[in-house]
């Protein structure tokens, strides 16, 4: 029962109708260590460098918000995304246990996806023009 803090021999008025609200919930699983779950993505739209670069291939780490980014080209393949992933992310902080990235086909390849299932790695596809899901 509950007291009435300003009067205990009052009774605490309840409210009229039961709540509607839903619970509130998680957007995304609470995370313990940096780089357990990263975010991957292409920044397009760039001016070329002298070396022909007008792709930028960021990695950002959900719970730091730490981003890596590597300028590239256009035409990256998905092994070439493993390999540079690997090169510049995976030797400094290890396999993540997830990894956000959009329907991008670099990152839905069967090459891609077979490579990650191998390391035990969990890929999620994130939804168009809502950046909160990439972190």
């Amino acid at each position: 029962m509950l007291v009435n803090i300003s009067n205990p021999t009052l009774p605490v008025p309840s409210p009229s109708h039961p709540s509607r609200r839903k619970a509130c919930t998680l957007l995304c699983p609470l995370l313990a260590h940096p780089w357990e779950s990263i975010s991957m993505d292409y920044m397009s739209g760039l001016p070329s460098t002298k070396h022909g670069n007008d792709y930028v291939f960021v990695v950002v780490d959900i719970f730091s918000k730490m981003a890596t980014s590597v300028a590239c080209k256009k035409s990256i393949t998905a092994e070439d995304t493993a390999t540079v992933f690997f090169e510049r992310v995976w030797v400094h902080f290890g396999i993540p246990q997830t990894i956000i990235s959009d329907w991008d086909s670099r990152f839905l390849s069967t090459y891609w996806a077979s490579l990650l299932t191998l390391l035990d790695t969990k890929i999620t596809k994130s939804t168009t023009f809502h950046a909160q899901t990439n972190g």
